[in-house]
């Protein structure tokens, strides 16, 4: 399985996409925008292993998505940007750039794995497809993390510092956004 995630997530690894991409700012987009991104909302899992119980599925079933087509950073980004209507500029990055100057996939940029180690973001889901499984859509996933988190956390959240160890801190994120715009 990919990673789960979805509203009440301890990891805030899609909920740091969400609330940068609210906040309107400049922010790093990883890699080239091709690498590939997979993810199962949380709610998905106890649907399908309703779902499996009550049809008596047995055997493994890779249970990730968001759905049955591969799913690309830049399409994620976008299409986040468009649901929020964000004006967020994305600075793409690397995996060169950002390995160079220490940023760590999962930890500093949540979610994302490079595209040398890609094939953890490329795991075949085709049984669970195969069962007409629907998922639920990204857009509702996000919305979910977003009301979650204007109501149960602080807006000015701050990233890559105790408060919330994961993701970049602004700090370093603009010293590396200069560094992409000087280059």
């Amino acid at each position: 399985r990919g990673p789960i995630t979805g509203w009440r997530d301890p990891a805030v690894d899609i909920l740091y996409w969400c609330v940068k991409l609210n906040r309107d700012d400049a922010i790093i987009a990883p890699g080239s925008g091709l690498d590939h991104l997979q993810f199962i909302d949380v709610k998905d899992i106890g649907k399908f292993a309703i779902m499996a119980a009550e049809n008596k599925f047995s055997g493994v079933y890779n249970c990730t998505g968001p759905g049955k087509d591969p799913l690309l950073w830049k399409n994620f980004l976008e299409g986040a940007k468009k649901q929020f209507n964000s004006q967020t500029k994305l600075i793409w990055a690397s995996e060169y750039f950002l390995t160079t100057n220490n940023v760590s996939s999962f930890s500093d940029l949540p979610l994302w794995t490079p595209l040398s180690e890609d094939a953890f973001m490329q795991i075949i889901n085709e049984k669970l497809v195969q069962t007409g499984f629907e998922f639920t859509p990204i857009e509702l996933t996000l919305e979910d993390c977003m009301k979650w988190f204007r109501i149960n956390m602080d807006d000015d959240m701050k990233f890559g510092v105790n408060e919330i160890e994961i993701g970049l801190e602004r700090h370093k994120e603009l010293e590396l956004i200069d560094k992409i715009k000087n280059e």
